[in-house]
């Protein structure tokens, strides 16, 4: 014994099923900014979440930096693999001193 119509039943269906995409959106976007590891403090001082700033595109000085070290990169780097190159580039003057 069933208190909801083959109809009614269908659009409660929909509804979860609407819920559910929703929710797995909001996830995929929080775990797309979720903090990984430390902050990072920029713009005078505002503590940044890693996760944030990594996927927007490389800023005109990470670039510079980049142009001028010789190294080569793809277009539309991104700001975390930029800085992932000069974190290296910057590791490597170091050891050769």
């Amino acid at each position: 014994m069933s208190f909801l119509n083959a109809k009614d039943k269908e659009a409660l269906r929909d509804h979860i099923l609407a819920i559910r995409e929703r929710t797995d959106q909001v996830l995929r976007i929080l775990n797309r900014e979720k903090p990984q590891g430390q902050a990072t403090r920029a713009n005078k001082g505002k503590i940044i979440p890693d996760g944030v700033w990594k996927g927007e595109p490389a800023s005109d000085r990470q670039l510079a930096v980049l142009d001028k070290s010789g190294i080569g990169y793809k277009p539309g780097l991104s700001k975390g693999e930029a800085s992932q190159l000069i974190d290296e580039l910057f590791r490597k003057r170091r050891e050769s001193r």
